[in-house]
């Protein structure tokens, strides 16, 4: 008898310490099941522009990334040059000859530029400058 009331109550303890485990969520559980913050997704949208991006006449743009941080470098017909890049809502931001420019998801009539026209996977850093994948 005395057996089987131990026997009784370890089941029982191990029930209640189940159930009660059950209704308590794990850390590992919390941690992802929370919403990602706005810098994680921003940098998600430039991560899926890394490379490089053809524009008219031999110029190019191209999106590097260097741990965290972002480059841009734009070849225009004279040369290439480099800017530090940092991820916005709209897209990426650098700033080139005292001037914030942003980079910005768009199509071949976003850039204003006929040789482009036909495209619809581009980046648009300003009308009259864009580059296009495919």
């Amino acid at each position: 008898m005395y057996r089987q009331t131990l026997t009784l109550l370890f089941t029982l303890s191990l029930l209640a310490a189940c159930d009660k485990a059950a209704q308590t969520p794990s850390a590992a559980l919390t941690e992802n099941t929370t919403a990602p913050n706005s810098a994680v997704i921003e940098k998600r949208a430039a991560d899926a522009w890394l490379g490089k991006w053809t524009g008219p006449e031999g110029t190019h743009l191209e999106i590097l990334q260097e741990g965290d941080k972002y480059k841009v470098a734009i070849r225009d017909l004279d040369a290439v040059r480099i800017f530090d890049a940092v991820s916005t809502q709209s897209g990426l931001s650098f700033e080139r000859d005292g001037i914030t420019e942003s980079i910005t998801p768009g199509s071949g009539p976003d850039t204003g530029m006929k040789w482009l026209m036909d495209k619809s996977n581009c980046l648009v850093v300003k009308v009259g400058e864009g580059y296009c994948r495919g």
